[in-house]
């Protein structure tokens, strides 16, 4: 499902030239085709890896694949750009991970959330301390999904997509707020499978949060919300209130009034911001009608840095972050009990993949 986005943005990228497709399935082929008529198809990934003019590969495969065609894209020497989750489990990725860097070529992770066109003025007000010191994050996915799409089969199991909502879904989010605020310390949690999905692993999960940073919070994660709202992130400081909504940010500072920015700039301030906003702009019906551009800007970014022999703008490494406070979430869901996010991901040096940097 996510090779339309990465097609479309690859097309508006000047120093990007896709060679080839590959896939096994003459419907995807041709669905594929449709959006790269230029690129050649295959069903042989090694046909692929031999042809010397093929720099990256870039891996749009269910989770529980990755780390097999990681391996191989590593060992014939292309840079990796690879689907989220990077892998089912945190073991698996690590082990990606290690493979690129025995290598020698760079791993990125599409993360494409961190490259909403909003995002770095966030960034920049947070890293300048504008909200003070932070006391409450408070991070909410509630999505839906028909039946229909679980009805695929594999789709929201943990063989091949690692779990539900939380690595399907919630990551993107779960990821952006880790980038924007830094690491979770901990976690206490509960998960289900709500009575409108028939699943194995959860479509609904709730923690409270201890961050690192000393603030503490929730996160809401749910394919469950009918018919679906927009995801948030609330972030308050001692000085003042951050709202990340989809695209959009709406920003309080001091006893001011809310001051929007991105695509809501243009409307009335809401003062003081409500807990639980309603979507400004639902998000679609279907799971893939959205625009590419998050997609555009994070693969004109990686593939920048590939060239320039710089570090992945989401490096291996950084993606095990996400996947790390997955597993805590899950694990405490499990025991009942709050779990420490357990975290082996430090990035090392000026080349990320590098493990050895």
């Amino acid at each position: 499902m996510a090779s339309a986005p990465h097609l479309r943005a690859l097309t508006e990228i000047d120093d990007a030239s896709l060679r080839w497709i590959v896939t096994g399935d003459a419907k995807r082929a041709a669905a594929a085709s449709a959006l790269a008529p230029g690129a050649r198809v295959t069903a042989s990934l090694g046909e692929v890896l031999a042809d010397p003019d093929v720099d990256v590969a870039l891996i749009l495969t269910p989770a529980n694949t990755h780390l097999e065609i990681i391996s191989a894209s590593a060992a014939a020497g292309k840079a990796v750009i690879v689907e989220k989750p990077l892998e089912v489990t945190v073991a698996r990725a690590r082990q990606a991970v290690e493979v690129c860097a025995q290598a020698g070529v760079p791993l990125a992770v599409v993360h494409q959330h961190r490259f909403r066109a909003i995002v770095p003025a966030l960034k920049t007000i947070l890293d300048e301390g504008r909200l003070g010191p932070l006391h409450a994050i408070e991070v909410r996915v509630p999505w839906w999904r028909a039946q229909a799409y679980y009805d695929e089969p594999g789709r929201g199991s943990y063989a091949r997509d690692g779990g539900g909502v939380l690595i399907t879904q919630a990551i993107h989010v779960l990821d952006l707020a880790l980038y924007l605020c830094g690491p979770i310390a901990a976690v206490c949690a509960r998960a289900m499978t709500s009575p409108g999905h028939d699943m194995e692993a959860e479509d609904l999960a709730v923690a409270v949060t201890e961050w690192q940073c000393g603030a503490i919070g929730t996160i809401l994660a749910s394919t469950a919300h009918r018919p679906g709202f927009n995801d948030t992130i609330q972030i308050s400081g001692r000085d003042g209130t951050a709202l990340l909504e989809g695209e959009d940010l709406t920003l309080w500072e001091g006893q001011g009034n809310g001051k929007k920015l991105g695509a809501q700039a243009a409307a009335p301030p809401a003062h003081p911001p409500p807990a639980h906003p309603p979507p400004a702009h639902p998000p679609p019906a279907h799971p893939m009608d959205f625009s590419h551009h998050d997609h555009r800007r994070f693969l004109a970014a990686t593939l920048a840095a590939i060239g320039q022999g710089a570090a992945p703008p989401v490096s291996g490494l950084e993606a095990c972050r996400v996947l790390e406070l997955i597993e805590a979430v899950t694990e405490s869901a499990r025991l009942k009990r709050w779990v420490e996010v357990r975290s082996e991901s430090t990035p090392n040096g000026d080349k990320r993949w590098m493990l050895s940097a």
